[in-house]
């Protein structure tokens, strides 16, 4: 390309209305979340500091290591590979926007650390159900188990997603997210306190699986690995998905990278994460998504804007 070609998908995106949320607020709800783990009446029972410190370190430092994992190896050292994938607009981005990511994320963790711990430690949900033989019910159970709970957060996470673009949520909680309109893997979980209280509070949603369906604890923890890569990856800036992805019957359904960041840049569509089709039943999907899927494989850099207009 030209120097005095510009690249489309470079061009800067819009602001977004009203200001910025201060810093404190998030230091003071990760503080705030810190200490309601320490008060849980099973502390010293069945909880006690070093658990507590356990959950930070598993928490924050996953956190960490995966972004910043994803970022070094798409961003840097595979982008001469992978430069026509890129869908970010920016090739790289800015350190303000790249330390608000980290501090609203960490923030975000402490939150989920809190709801967790309220939640998982309060009368026993689903221990009667958990099981520990990998062969107890077929290793076929697995899968569905962690499939099943994947639906689930999808399906929670699509319906209070689109709540928060009610003009008033967005403006006042949701818009911390969307300020990251070209996002980073450190994106992922840049979310307003209270944001992070709702996604939070989704793992309500699993602990109700616990309660009437047997359960591995391996699992649990496959279906957290798979629920923080995917978010990663959809936040990742290059798309890593093959051609044709979109015309694999079963596949298709899958969200690639392309899909959220479409969300990103155009705001009011594509709400899904994991999966399409809440937004293929609820119109909701952007019509000329997988026509500019294919147009990110066609190698013509003079192509309209991937993802916005």
């Amino acid at each position: 390309m030209s120097e005095t070609t510009p690249d489309p998908l470079r061009k800067p995106a819009p602001p977004l209305p009203g200001g910025k949320t201060h810093v404190l607020v998030p230091v003071l709800a990760a503080s705030a979340a810190l200490g309601l783990a320490l008060i849980h009446p099973a502390m010293g029972i069945q909880l006690d500091g070093w658990m507590i410190g356990q959950f930070v370190a598993e928490e924050i430092v996953g956190y960490l290591i995966w972004a910043c994992g994803f970022f070094a190896l798409f961003w840097v050292l595979l982008h001469g590979l992978l430069r026509k994938r890129q869908v970010s607009r920016r090739r790289w981005p800015r350190l303000t926007q790249v330390g608000r990511e980290i501090l609203f994320s960490l923030s975000s963790q402490f939150i989920f650390i809190a709801v967790a711990v309220w939640l998982a430690f309060s009368d026993g949900w689903g221990l009667g159900n958990m099981y520990t033989g990998l062969g107890d019910y077929g290793y076929w159970w697995l899968g569905v188990t962690v499939f099943l709970v994947l639906v689930i957060d999808d399906t929670w996470f699509y319906w209070s997603h689109r709540a928060m673009h009610h003009p008033v949520l967005f403006e006042r909680v949701h818009r911390v997210h969307h300020e990251s309109v070209d996002p980073t893997p450190f994106t992922a979980f840049s979310f307003h306190p209270l944001e992070a209280m709702v996604h939070g509070v989704g793992s309500l949603s699993l602990l109700l699986f616990t309660v009437f369906l047997p359960w591995h604890p391996a699992a649990i923890a496959l279906t957290g690995t798979l629920q923080m890569l995917f978010n990663v990856v959809g936040h990742l800036g290059y798309e890593i998905y093959p051609r044709g992805w979109n015309r694999w019957p079963v596949l298709r359904w899958k969200t690639p990278t392309l899909h959220h960041y479409m969300h990103h840049q155009r705001v009011g569509g594509n709400y899904g994460l994991y999966f399409r089709w809440w937004d293929r039943l609820c119109g909701t999907e952007f019509r000329d998504f997988e026509t500019r899927y294919d147009r990110l494989f066609s190698g013509d850099r003079r192509r309209p804007d991937l993802a916005g207009e």
